[in-house]
C-alpha cells in the first residue's frame, strides 16, 4: 500500500560533483554508513505498521548496517524521529539500486518501479485505513504528516509508462509547497509551477552512480552544477521541518558522495570476444570518443553539452529545464542556493559510457529498449514493452529483451503501463542517430568494445 508514496521520497537522479569532498574532509566509510542507516527522508510509515509494506528477499539485505537496521532491506531505513516514533522511510537506494542478472547493484539505476498510478487516493485510503491500528497519537501524528505531504506532490509522480523516474516533476512539486526561506511545508501550495510539469509527468532514466566521478554537472540538461550537497539533498527535502536539520543533513552528505565516488562499473557477466572488441574500440574512437570520452587507466572526459538541433533526441526536458526560471529562483532564495549553480542548456550532456551495457534503457528518457537500436535509428520499435525483470537481458544487443506493441491508444487503459508509447509529450525515441551510418559489422564490433567498458 505505501510502496509508491515512500519511494517518490529519496530519488535525486545524481551523478553528483566532487569538489566539495576535500572541503569537509569527507570519508567513504563514513559515508556509506550514513546512506544505510540515516534519516535524511525523516518521514515515513510508523514501524508497526511495517507488516503492510513490502520487505524484499533475503538478498535485499546490505552488510554495514546499524542494529536497528540489519533486518531491513536495502530500500529501507528504520530511524527514531523526534517524536521517539520508530519509522520506516525511504533512502536514496530504493532509485540508486537494482538487480541486474540476480544480483544486488548498489549505484545502478531502478528500471522496475511503477509511477503510473493516482497516488492521490492511495494516501487518503493508507491515512483512513491504517491510523485505527496506531496505538498512540504521536504514531498517527507521524503517518498524517507522511500522508499531506505525499499527497502534495502525488500530481508530479505519474508517469505514463512503468520503470521510469518522476524526480523531477516531483522536485518541482515540493517546491510548490516548501517554503524556500523556511524550509517549512504549506498544504497549500505557495508557488505557481507550471502546468506542464503535472500534465506531462516526464519520467527519467536513473543515471548510475559509478559516473559520478567524472561529472560535475548533475542533470541531463548540464543544470546542477556547482556544491552538489544542496542538489543532491533537494529530492529527499519533501519531509524537512527548518533548516537546522537541513543543515544536520547537509553536514554529513559530503561523506555520502565520496562514497559514491567510489563505485566502480560492474564488470561484464558473460564471455567478451576479444577480436571483435579490439575492431569496436577503433570504431569508437573514431565515432564516439568526442563526445563520451576514452576509457581505461589514462580515461578523459570532456562533458560535452550537445546542443538540441545536433543530437536531436527528445527536447522537452532540456527545454523546461532551460526556461525554469521560477524554480532555479526558489533554489537561490532557498539554504540550497550556497554554491549552487542551476546553469541548464538547450541540450543534454554526453555521458559517461562506463557501464554503459546494465543501464537499459537508453537516452535520457529510457525510450530505446537496445544499445544497438541507439546505434540506428531506423530500428528502434515504436512502441514496446518488456518482462519488467532485469534478468531477460540481451547479450547481441546489449540491452532488454522486449517486444513490439500496440500503441496506448489502441489499448484498454489498465493495459498502457507496461508499455513505451514515444507519442507522449517528452517521451520521443528520435535522434542520436551518429549510429546511423556504420555497418552492420561495425556495430556488431562496437557493442562488443562497450561490453568492456
Amino acid at each position: 500500500m505505501f510502496l509508491l508514496s515512500s519511494i517518490i521520497l529519496s530519488c535525486s537522479n545524481s551523478d553528483q560533483d566532487t569538489s566539495v569532498d576535500s572541503l569537509h574532509k569527507a570519508d567513504p566509510q563514513r559515508g556509506y554508513e550514513a546512506l544505510v542507516n540515516n534519516g535524511y527522508v525523516s518521514c515515513g510509515v510508523p514501524q508497526s505498521l511495517s507488516h503492510l509494506l513490502p520487505m524484499g528477499d533475503e538478498g535485499d539485505l546490505l552488510k554495514g548496517r546499524n542494529a536497528q537496521n540489519e533486518n531491513m532491506p536495502y530500500f529501507w531505513t528504520s530511524i527514531t524521529a523526534d517524536s521517539g516514533v520508530d519509522l520506516v522511510v525511504a533512502n536514496c537506494l530504493v532509485c540508486h539500486a537494482s538487480h541486474f542478472n540476480g544480483e544486488l547493484i548498489v549505484g545502478l539505476g531502478d528500471v522496475s518501479q511503477d509511477y503510473t498510478f493516482d497516488s492521490s487516493s492511495l494516501m487518503e485510503v493508507a491515512l483512513s485505513m491504517s491510523s485505527g491500528l496506531l496505538e498512540t497519537e504521536e504514531e498517527r501524528e507521524e503517518l498524517e504528516k507522511f500522508v499531506i505531504r505525499g499527497r502534495g506532490i502525488a500530481p508530479y509522480t505519474q508517469t505514463k509508462t512503468a520503470g521510469l523516474n518522476p524526480a523531477i516533476s516531483i522536485t518541482a512539486g515540493i517546491m510548490e509547497h516548501l517554503d524556500p526561506r523556511t524550509l517549512k511545508w504549506n498544504e497549500d501550495p505557495i508557488l505557481e509551477v507550471p502546468s506542464s510539469y503535472r500534465n506531462d509527468v516526464m519520467g527519467q532514466s536513473v543515471p548510475p552512480w559509478w559516473w559520478y566521478k567524472k561529472k560535475t554537472k548533475m542533470f541531463y540538461s548540464a543544470s546542477g552544477g556547482g556544491s552538489h550537497i544542496a542538489w543532491s539533498m533537494l529530492a529527499s527535502s519533501m519531509c524537512l521541518d527548518g533548516e537546522d536539520q537541513a543543515a544536520q543533513i547537509a553536514d554529513y552528505f559530503p561523506d555520502i558522495l565520496a562514497y559514491i565516488k567510489t563505485i566502480e562499473a560492474p564488470r561484464y557477466p558473460w564471455d567478451i570476444d576479444q577480436e571483435k572488441a579490439t575492431a569496436g574500440a577503433e570504431v569508437f574512437v573514431q565515432n564516439c570518443a568526442s563526445c563520451h570520452g576514452t576509457y581505461g587507466e589514462d580515461w578523459t572526459y570532456p562533458e560535452k553539452i550537445v546542443e538540441l538541433e545536433d543530437i536531436g533526441t527528445d527536447p522537452v526536458l532540456a527545454t523546461m529545464m532551460y526556461d525554469a526560471d521560477v524554480f532555479h529562483q526558489w533554489v537561490d532564495d532557498s539554504f540550497f542556493g550556497e554554491g549552487s549553480m542551476a546553469t541548464p542548456e538547450r541540450g543534454y550532456v554526453a555521458p559517461p559510457l562506463d557501464g554503459i551495457w546494465a543501464t537499459a534503457p537508453y537516452l535520457h528518457n529510457g525510450s530505446v529498449p537496445t544499445i544497438r537500436a541507439l546505434l540506428n535509428s531506423q530500428s528502434r520499435p515504436q512502441c514496446w514493452t518488456w518482462s519488467y525483470n532485469t534478468s531477460d537481458y540481451n547479450t547481441e544487443d546489449l540491452g532488454w529483451n522486449h517486444q513490439i506493441s500496440l500503441c496506448h491508444d489502441e489499448v484498454e487503459e489498465d493495459q498502457r503501463f507496461l508499455i513505451y508509447d514515444p507519442s507522449h509529450v517528452g517521451y520521443g525515441n528520435q535522434g542520436h542517430t551518429y549510429g546511423d551510418h556504420l555497418s552492420d559489422v561495425q556495430r556488431d564490433h562496437l557493442l562488443e568494445y562497450l561490453k568492456t567498458l
